[in-house]
């Protein structure tokens, strides 16, 4: 059926109808993959698990967030600093069914060094670091939402120093002035 409008001059082209959007499910992981999870790594916070979801995983879950996985059912997760003892993974499967792994988290004995001073300059306010920060934390955002299709969580870790750890930064170095907690990363590495 079509319907017409009736306006005075010369008639307009009948617009064009786009075609039905049709979902596609993505395809299942092999059907030969493992019946269960597989998983390797450390169980403890701040470590880290490489898995393989169990075979026709549509999609997977970690503590309810998503977690992108390979098509041969690969996966990587890591577990914060300050990890709760108890975490699950879940696989639903595309006929509907899941599968639940829970994961026990060790607790981790962590050496917090404390700085007693300001991470900034005397002449520069907290409103204006965060303003000079903003348009960095965009970045970094933008950044980690990529999807650049590299595979290097498959890789082992590589040091790239050999030394002694001579100190140990973590994501909650408290500063004096700051009833916040500044976020840094870095291990400190004196080579021998």
């Amino acid at each position: 059926m079509a319907l017409t409008a009736c306006t005075s001059g010369a008639a307009s082209p009948p617009a064009t109808v786009p075609p039905p959007v049709v979902a596609v499910a993505p395809a299942p992981i092999s059907a030969t993959g493992p019946a269960s999870f597989v998983l390797a790594g450390q169980l403890t916070q701040g470590g880290w698990v490489r898995g393989i979801a169990p075979a026709g995983t549509a999609s997977l879950t970690f503590d309810g967030a998503p977690v992108p996985f390979a098509p041969d059912g690969h996966f990587f997760v890591a577990f914060d600093r300050d990890a709760k003892p108890a975490a699950t993974l879940v696989a639903r499967l595309h006929d509907g069914r899941n599968e639940t792994r829970a994961l026990a988290i060790a607790p981790r004995a962590w050496q917090i060094e404390h700085i007693d001073t300001s991470p900034l300059p005397e002449t520069v306010t907290s409103e204006e670091f965060r303003r000079r920060r903003a348009g960095e934390l965009a970045r970094i955002g933008a950044a980690r939402a990529r999807d650049t299709g590299t595979e290097g969580w498959r890789q082992d870790f590589i040091w790239p120093a050999a030394g002694r750890i001579s100190g140990r930064s973590t994501p909650s170095w408290p500063y004096v002035f700051a009833p916040q907690h500044v976020t840094v990363w870095s291990v400190r590495s004196a080579q021998l």
